[in-house]
């Protein structure tokens, strides 16, 4: 549960990031933080975790988006189980698997993200000259998933509940008094 906890932190932490540094640059130059803090509590932690903190991370970005509240948090749920499925099929721990589950994601979240648009509001338009922008934050969301990853390993193995303990051994063989 610490892991649970300290991923919820650092992915709060990591909205807030990515909220400034979308206001300071172009949001296309920022990746998507949030995103890959959800995918790699989707690697590292339990399924009940996972979805709680993916969850969280979603209402993060809803409250600094200005979205619809519980629109990320929806789609995280959802991207949450699609990496979890793509975890029993593919070795995540590797390099080109991460960049690539990363890449397509965030091109998954940016349909999801449309699509609830659209579900919830009934107006959605495609902004075709906006598609290089997104390719662009795809590709440095992908480039970003490895760093994430180890990150997120590096995190659960500090903060691990199970702890080195020491076996005791009990003589059978010595008389007892």
């Amino acid at each position: 549960m610490r892991s649970a906890i300290a991923w919820c932190g650092l992915g709060l932490f990591g909205v807030a990031i990515q909220a400034i540094a979308a206001d300071a640059f172009s949001a296309q130059l920022v990746p998507d933080l949030s995103l890959l803090a959800a995918l790699a509590a989707a690697l590292v932690l339990g399924p009940a975790e996972g979805m709680i903190v993916a969850f969280t991370l979603g209402l993060g970005s809803d409250m600094v988006s200005g979205s619809l509240l519980g629109q990320h948090a929806f789609v995280r749920v959802i991207e949450f189980v699609m990496v979890r499925g793509f975890a029993s099929q593919l070795d995540l721990r590797r390099f080109v698997p991460q960049v690539a589950v990363g890449f397509v994601l965030s091109l998954v979240d940016a349909a999801l993200m449309g699509g609830v648009s659209l579900l919830f509001v009934s107006a959605f338009t495609v902004a075709w000259n906006e598609i290089g922008g997104l390719l662009a934050r795809a590709l440095l969301t992908g480039a970003a998933a490895p760093a994430v990853g180890q990150l997120a390993r590096a995190t659960t193995a500090w903060l691990s509940e199970t702890e080195a303990r020491r076996e005791m051994r009990l003589e059978t063989r010595r008389p007892v008094l």
